[in-house]
């Protein structure tokens, strides 16, 4: 099928089809298949470089303009569409030969295919595709040429060469798309409640423009928040679409009035960002407190309620922040800065997400990458995934000069990587200063270079460091992990009881909160001293109400719980930690908080301690290690890596096994490159394996 219609890629060549409108524009149709009215669609051979005079970079919007924008998205390609002659969003085709949309879609279920024409030839298709389809072919922009580009039909899934370049592609394609249209599969009834929940409280959002980030739906529309449709939200936001790694880039080369569609109703991506801000920032606790009363209701206990994330609030906060930032850069040196320093959050998102061949949890970020990473990378669909994620690791490293990539491998119980190169296919792994607002680079190593040496034979990482201490001991691990670690969960009592820090009442509890919460506000700050009042709720001595707890989410007090139950016991300091906790009390007080001002503090812990517990050093250092640490383990800064890292010794072999990043308090900042400089400590080299 693909021998006629070869590409030149010095002509910046792509596929675009041409999708015949429906000759029977029934409802039924849209819904189901239809053999006397198949879907028919012809290919043809397009240049994205044959612009129109005069075409070029889209202007930046007012917020009236976005407003009309979102407006559009429902006229257009919402229920509403079908059948007008004419839509508000008329502006001239770019191209000489047309315009065209970029689709994005969830494959579905493999074996579910049905067969449609293309180019006058039987040709099998998803079913998830087929129905998109055929209400994408009601649409009156199809019916006016709006041209579609889809991932199966216009690459040559046959041709491994060509799949290869396309990898590499595909950003520039949905950013050169006139528009990127986001199909989320047939409606259902939860569907259609969460979209149109999603539009009013969006609405209500842009109504206060200026005040929106202060604007609190529970105050300002309490009616809204009386409404029983934010289950209906949780369902839709479950959809298995939100959950493809492709999703990433497709949505920061888009634009806020991004249509997403869902069976015949319609809504713009900035609509969806703008409901789940309030929903799942500014009005967590309350939300929550409607899901839980929605689904004890219709679905019983609520135990595991937020355990999946069923916002994906960061998720979706993260894509609408690289989104913006990519659409404003117009130079490629600024937006490449950029990325410098999202590529974590980026790596972070390609983990928790899915894809039906493991290999493109990695190049399905490849356009988001700096193009010092992806001039490295070897994109090649005939490498072992193993292959690929190695490849993919020294890629990183040498083209950011940095070993901040080690913040994202897992010890697992089974390991088919090296223990320096992540295994993207373990989704449950958190990073310790995770989520997108957390740019600000930790500075364990200052700015010093990393000096690496790879040995491909053997698979090993040489990387200079030096040591910090030794575990002494470790809290109980919590049982809450989902991440398939080889964790022994008992407590492991330090031996020697020690401290490397001011011995006094008030600096020993000053260090318990500051590590408990990595020492660091939502925003990459040093924590505020008001964090403090964390420890007051040990044993439930918070001496609070209801109405104190309003907006607080109550996972995240219980996760603080279930931390200081599982510290309690460790000594640190001379004693256990439960009699610095109670010797609180008699300890001068600085700042004061109140409850609901915790919830940023009650958040860090959460992150902190996902699939994290708490260590004590042989000289008495305070930390945070992965779940998987034991004792002996070795606390180590490597030159080029902006966490602490614990590596596990081999007698045998001699190297060292990478356990994950940590939090140590009092190295985290640099310290220990000051001991170094002036000689406390000595540089030294990690042969990882």
């Amino acid at each position: 099928m693909e021998g006629d219609l070869r590409l030149d890629p010095n002509n910046n060549e792509i596929r675009v089809l041409h999708l015949e409108p429906n000759t029977d524009p029934t409802e039924a149709d849209t819904v189901r298949g239809d053999e006397l009215n198949p879907i028919r669609c012809r290919r043809q051979v397009v240049s994205l470089q044959s612009l129109k005079p005069g075409v070029g970079a889209s202007p930046q919007l007012t917020l009236e303009a976005i407003q009309a924008k979102y407006r559009a998205v429902h006229q257009i390609w919402g229920d509403a569409s079908s059948g007008t002659s004419a839509h508000p969003d008329s502006e001239s085709d770019r191209f000489e030969w047309g315009d065209f949309a970029a689709l994005s879609y969830v494959w579905g279920d493999p074996a579910a295919q049905e067969i449609i024409m293309v180019d006058g030839q039987p040709t099998k298709i998803q079913k998830s595709l087929a129905c998109a389809f055929r209400y994408l072919r009601m649409k009156q922009p199809i019916q006016d040429g709006l041209k579609l580009w889809v991932d199966v039909l216009c690459i040559n899934q046959n041709d491994p060469i060509e799949r290869n370049e396309h990898v590499l592609r595909m950003g520039s394609i949905y950013q050169q798309a006139k528009q990127v249209l986001y199909w989320l599969g047939d409606a259902d009834e939860a569907s259609n409640h969460a979209l149109d929940l999603i539009s009013r409280v969006a609405t209500e959002w842009r109504k206060n423009a200026q005040d929106r980030w202060q604007f609190s739906l529970r105050e300002l529309r309490p009616d809204l928040c009386r409404s029983q449709g934010w289950l209906s939200i949780l369902k839709f936001m479950r959809r298995s679409f939100w959950r493809r790694v492709w999703i990433q880039q497709e949505v920061a080369m888009g634009r806020a009035d991004m249509p997403l569609l869902c069976g015949h109703k319609a809504i713009a991506w900035g609509e969806l960002h703008e409901a789940l801000y309030l929903a799942a920032y500014r009005d967590l606790g309350h939300v929550e407190t409607l899901l839980a009363d929605e689904i004890t209701r219709d679905n019983g206990p609520t135990s595991h309620l937020w355990n999946a994330d069923p916002l994906r609030r960061d998720q979706v906060y993260q894509l609408n922040t690289i989104q913006r930032k990519l659409r404003k850069l117009t130079a490629i040196a600024d937006r490449e800065a950029l990325l410098a320093h999202r590529i974590a959050a980026v790596l972070h998102f390609s983990r928790s997400s899915e894809a039906s061949n493991d290999r493109d949890k990695v190049y399905g970020i490849a356009s988001l990458l700096p193009s010092a990473v992806t001039s490295l990378m070897l994109v090649d669909y005939q490498l072992s995934v193993e292959q690929v994620y190695t490849s993919f690791t020294k890629a990183v490293i040498r083209g950011i000069q940095a070993l901040d990539i080690l913040d994202h491998c897992v010890l697992t119980a089974d390991q088919h990587t090296p223990s320096w190169v992540p295994d993207w296919r373990i989704s449950g792994h958190a990073r310790l200063f995770g989520g997108i607002k957390y740019i600000k680079p930790r500075k364990a190593s200052l700015d010093i270079k990393p000096v690496t040496h790879f040995n491909d034979a053997e698979e090993l990482l040489t990387a200079e460091g030096c040591r910090i201490d030794i575990i002494d001991g470790l809290g109980k691990s919590s049982d809450s992990t989902n991440v398939q670690y080889n964790v022994q969960r008992q407590l492991f009592q330090s031996r020697r009881s020690a401290s490397m820090y001011e011995n006094s009442p008030e600096n020993i509890c000053d260090v318990l909160w500051r590590t408990y919460t990595a020492n660091i506000n939502r925003n990459g700050d040093p924590a505020p001293e008001y964090f403090a009042d964390l420890l007051d709720l040990y044993g439930g001595s918070a001496n609070s109400t209801g109405s104190d707890l309003a907006g607080v989410s109550l996972q995240r007090l219980h996760c603080l719980g279930e931390v200081l139950r599982d510290t309690a016991d460790l000594q640190f300091a001379g004693k256990p930690i439960h009699e610095h906790l109670s010797d609180r009390s008699s300890a001068p007080r600085r700042v004061k908080g109140t409850m609901t001002s915790l919830g940023p503090a009650l958040e860090r812990v959460h992150r902190t301690f996902i699939n994290r517990r708490l260590a004590v050093t042989i000289k008495g250092y305070l930390c945070v290690v992965p779940n998987a640490s034991l004792p002996d383990d070795v606390i180590v800064v490597l030159f080029g890596c902006s966490l602490p890292v614990v590596l596990r010794p081999d007698e045998v072999s001699g190297h060292w096994t990478v356990v994950g990043t940590c939090y140590c308090h009092g190295v985290s900042q640099g310290e220990a490159m000051e001991r170094l400089s002036d000689g406390g400590l000595q540089a030294e080299s990690f042969v990882l394996q």
